[in-house]
This record gives C-alpha cells, structure tokens and sequence, in this order.
C-alpha cells in the first residue's frame, strides 16, 4: 500500500522559487482532474443535485488557489530578478492592469 504524499490532495508549502513551480504544476493538474468531470455530461446529469454545489464550490476553491500560486511564482520571479538587476517597478496606470518592470 503506497502511503506517500498524495499530490492530488496533500497541502503544498513551496519555500523555493522550483518548488513554487512545482506548486503550480501540481495546482494545473488539480485543477484539470476536477474539471474533467465537467466536461462528461453523462456523468455530471447522474450526480445527485447536492453533490453538484460541493462539486462547483471545489472546483472554484482549486481555481483560486492556482491563482495564488500564479501569483506566488510571478513574485517570487520578480524578487529574483530585482536582486540580480536593477529594475523598477513602474507606478503609472496601464489600461490592462500590467505590472510594468524595466531595467534602471
């Protein structure tokens, strides 16, 4: 019986920025092994009605998490390129709501 770490389900505390990839990674594929069900409308019509609020609430849950960990990956990047070049971050408005950085 394999006991090891469940990547489907066990929590991930990335510390480095590969492990925050790996995050990532692991957040996508959750994402797409509860999406599938989504996509099988047989199977998705022949669940009980209170099984799909759950469903939808999970599925909702994983999707922010992902975003966080997108979010986690795009600043640990940015700390890892300011400690190694001078950039900055632009505080001017952009119309889609880019971070700009460029080198100093």
């Amino acid at each position: 019986m394999n006991t090891g770490p469940n990547i489907l389900r066990d929590r991930l505390a990335p510390r480095t920025f590969g492990e925050m990839i790996d995050a990532l990674i692991v957040m996508n594929l959750r994402m797409w092994h509860a999406q599938e069900l989504f996509f099988d409308l047989d199977k998705l019509t022949a669940l009980p009605h209170d099984d799909i609020v759950p469903l939808l609430t999970y599925t909702t849950r994983l999707n922010l998490l992902r975003n966080r960990a997108m979010d986690g990956v795009d600043a640990a990047l940015a700390e890892l390129l300011s400690r190694r070049f001078s950039i900055r971050q632009r505080h001017e408005s952009v119309a889609s709501g880019e971070i700009i950085w460029e080198p100093t």
